[in-house]
């Protein structure tokens, strides 16, 4: 069993180690924003702060479950070529934003960023894991620590949970095609609810998340709880903006962050300006 257990784990390590490319995807992951100003925040910050969002979950078939609300990064695995509906959208829903910060997929798999699972609502496994759920939600205390883990895997389950299609701002949307992952924090070191089922407090709670994230260690550092999505600006593979008119603004923009950011120099400055692309000129030669 020891044999066995280690040739796992190697086979593991080696995956990993191994830089798989991919073929039919993005090798890069885009977390998309309305203003430039969000875009801002996100490189002087060096970091990416975790929102409540919430999600309707009605199709899950749970009595009085409608919606529940999670703090998370939401980022779409589409290759930059199509990457202008994601962003504009097409009249029947609205788009992310014209704005994006994209990484490698290797970097957000090292950050424990997760593919969103979307289920088919006609098939047997959902119907399963519906019928789970509805049991699990009618018991209410645990009989064991062991009905405690199952319950808390079935949370998970359904953080990371999406129907192939469904309604968004009461329209018909294909989910499938955003080719969702998120980076959900772990709450478990600080006072906040990680899992909420009351959609009215979601303003409360982003304001609350924010203050968490700004909370200082016994060294002086913000993130306290480590709650946020960190990066350097190497780790940057592309910064996306929406028009021409605006590259040279958002070029000198970069250049003061020598002056803002500590430890930032030209050279950093310059290498963030290699990675800008232009979603009007993506569109063009798409």
């Amino acid at each position: 069993m020891e044999e066995e257990s280690l040739k796992k784990k190697l086979d593991i390590d080696e995956r990993k180690s191994s830089n798989i490319k991919y073929r039919q995807s993005a090798n890069s992951l885009f977390n998309f924003m309305p203003k430039i100003e969000y875009l801002h925040k996100k490189l002087l910050d060096k970091r990416i702060v975790p929102r409540y969002v919430s999600e309707n979950v009605r199709y899950l078939k749970v009595p009085k479950f409608f919606t529940f609300e999670v703090p998370m990064i939401c980022f779409c695995d589409i290759n930059l070529h199509k990457i202008s509906l994601h962003a504009k959208g097409d009249g029947n829903f609205n788009g992310y934003g014209c704005f994006a910060i994209a990484f490698s997929k290797e970097f957000c798999l090292k950050k424990s960023v997760q593919p969103v699972h979307y289920v088919n609502e006609d098939s047997e496994f959902f119907n399963s894991f519906s019928n789970t759920l509805n049991v699990a939600m009618d018991c209410t205390e645990y009989d064991d620590i062991k009905f405690e883990c199952l319950s808390d895997h079935l949370v998970k389950e359904v953080m990371f949970m999406k129907p192939l299609t469904g309604t968004q701002n009461e329209k018909l949307k294909n989910f499938h095609d955003e080719q969702e992952w998120r980076f959900v924090p772990d709450l478990s070191k600080s006072d906040m609810q990680l899992f909420l089922t009351n959609d009215k407090i979601l303003d409360k709670y982003n304001k609350a998340i924010e203050k968490l994230a700004d909370k200082k260690d016994d060294q002086g550092k913000t993130d306290k709880y480590n709650i946020c999505f960190k990066f350097e600006y190497s780790d940057i593979k592309y910064l996306i903006i929406d028009r021409e008119e605006n590259r040279s603004s958002f070029i000198d923009w970069i250049m003061r962050l020598k002056d803002k950011v500590s430890g930032c120099t030209e050279k950093d400055c310059m290498d963030l300006i290699s990675k800008i692309r232009v979603l009007e000129t993506i569109e063009e030669d798409a």
